[in-house]
């Protein structure tokens, strides 16, 4: 983690953002609501446009670095988090771990997808997903404020059952895990847990008999990773889903190839 939050340093200090314009790094206005207080202004299956001004803060945790998360930044504050859709590539060479900023949310709209909220614009009828994606540097630019201030981040340590729908979003790390199942063995070519990948889903347990599942994207760095057989602490941003048969659980996915390790 230290030499993502050196490179990140480095990006700001000498402002290389790829061929983007400039963020905005004037000095952040007080946030008018929390990102919890946020949340009760949306609804679970319908998208809403924000009309008053509205500004939230806080520090990014998500990253594109390693290509498991796309186009979209992870915005936690003490009370909740929530997610901004960006049509930009390399996002973290502009808005890095640990980057505090505010959002001006007003022509905004928010909604829910895998039990996040998120923030963009108002997708159209046609589509299956009720936010997109900001697109237009004027746009971007309007709403996303960046400051200087760049701290590490911590996640929070917890236990499968810690977990709730609340947590979406948020960046948590669970201890003891030891995988059971995944997407990325065929049982009918003789494959076994030994060579399981990273790439789909993956099943982990932890010793109370709780279970989690971490998802990666075949287009992340890490993808195909072996996963160890030793119990290990995986670190990742929460995610809701529902099964075909409508059960709901929780999800992890993570940001590096350091977000999992073996446990102490």
């Amino acid at each position: 983690m230290f030499r993502y939050g050196i490179i990140a340093l480095l990006c700001l200090v000498m402002g290389c953002a790829k061929g983007s314009a400039p963020a905005h790094t004037l000095p952040l206005k007080e946030r008018t609501t929390t990102i919890e207080q946020l949340h009760f202004r949306a609804e679970t299956n319908r998208a809403v446009t924000i009309t008053d001004d509205i500004i939230v803060s806080g520090r990014i945790t998500s990253s594109d670095i390693e290509g498991n998360f796309f186009r979209s930044l992870i915005i936690e504050d003490e009370s909740g988090a929530m997610e901004l859709l960006i049509k930009e590539y390399d996002l973290s060479t502009t808005y890095p771990e640990g980057l505090r900023v505010a959002l001006h949310l007003k022509g905004c709209a928010i909604g829910y997808n895998m039990g996040i909220l998120q923030a963009g614009v108002k997708s159209p009828d046609y589509d299956y997903y009720e936010i997109g994606y900001l697109e237009t540097k004027q746009s971007i630019n309007r709403v996303v404020r960046r400051s200087t201030d760049v701290a590490p981040i911590t996640p929070r340590r917890c236990s499968i059952a810690d977990i709730g729908r609340d947590d979406c979003g948020r960046l948590v790390r669970i201890d003891d895990l030891s995988l059971r199942h995944t997407t990325s063995i065929d049982t009918l070519k003789g494959m076994t847990l030994n060579d399981a990948t990273w790439q789909g889903y993956a099943l982990f347990f932890d010793q109370r008999g709780d279970s989690i599942a971490v998802y990666t994207s075949p287009d992340a760095r890490f993808a195909k990773h072996n996963i160890p057989t030793t119990p290990l602490a995986i670190t990742g941003i929460v995610q809701w889903c529902s099964y075909n048969d409508g059960e709901e659980c929780a999800h992890l996915k993570m940001r590096y190839a350091i977000d999992y390790e073996e446990s102490l």
